[in-house]
């Protein structure tokens, strides 16, 4: 804090290449979900830039800000609380889908095959369509939140723990289909995670904050 300003997060300078993951390790409370949730405007910066593509959107705002955020998407630590606990694993799915209005809620059989697109791409059975997540287990909820994060087609992905919250056994199985996901789809991660075992199994490079 400087002169009753808090600082979250200062002086960082960081560029990852397209394809690759940027792993970033630091104790809680170092500011590394912060740096995240800034770099795709879920929280404003309050000076620097942000370059996606070689184009400043940190000053982006409207349409041009729903436009952007299509190419950036986060996957959350803890998916129990990152979705509504009243929308079936479809609704969940599609929710992105129709606030960007990719689809019309009216085309009904579109909407319903891009979600079992999406479902088959991170592993989740057809049958759980109608499923609600306290009726799953984390993997499975953790599932749901990347098959979110993949429906609206992004480049850049956030990853704030994802495996963090989930099983020793299933934190493998996720990090194995997050590799997967981005070697087909040419993703390219933010990584964070406080843990260097996982940050070292799945990163290019690693930031120390």
């Amino acid at each position: 804090t400087h002169g009753g300003i808090l600082h979250a997060v200062d002086d960082v300078t960081l560029k990852i290449e397209r394809g690759t993951t940027l792993g970033v390790v630091g104790e809680s409370g170092c500011g590394k979900s912060t740096l995240g949730r800034t770099i795709i405007r879920l929280l404003e910066r309050t000076d620097g830039q942000i370059l996606l593509n070689g184009e400043d959107i940190s000053e982006l705002k409207g349409k041009k800000l729903r436009q952007a955020r299509e190419k950036m998407q986060i996957i959350f630590q803890d998916p129990f609380a990152s979705l509504n606990p009243r929308m079936t694993v479809s609704e969940a799915i599609m929710e992105p889908l129709l606030i960007q209005k990719i689809y019309d809620k009216k085309d009904k059989e579109g909407l319903q095959k891009r979600v079992h697109e999406l479902m088959n791409l991170v592993g989740l059975a057809e049958r759980l369509t109608n499923s609600y997540p306290h009726e799953l287990d984390g993997g499975r909820r953790q599932r749901i939140g990347i098959a979110r994060a993949l429906a609206l087609r992004p480049k850049f992905i956030v990853c704030d723990e994802p495996v963090s919250a989930l099983d020793v056994s299933i934190q493998a199985q996720i990090l194995n289909l997050m590799q997967d996901l981005q070697d087909e789809l040419d993703l390219t991660y933010m990584f964070i995670t406080h843990d260097l075992s996982v940050v070292k199994h799945c990163s290019n490079q690693i930031m120390v904050m």
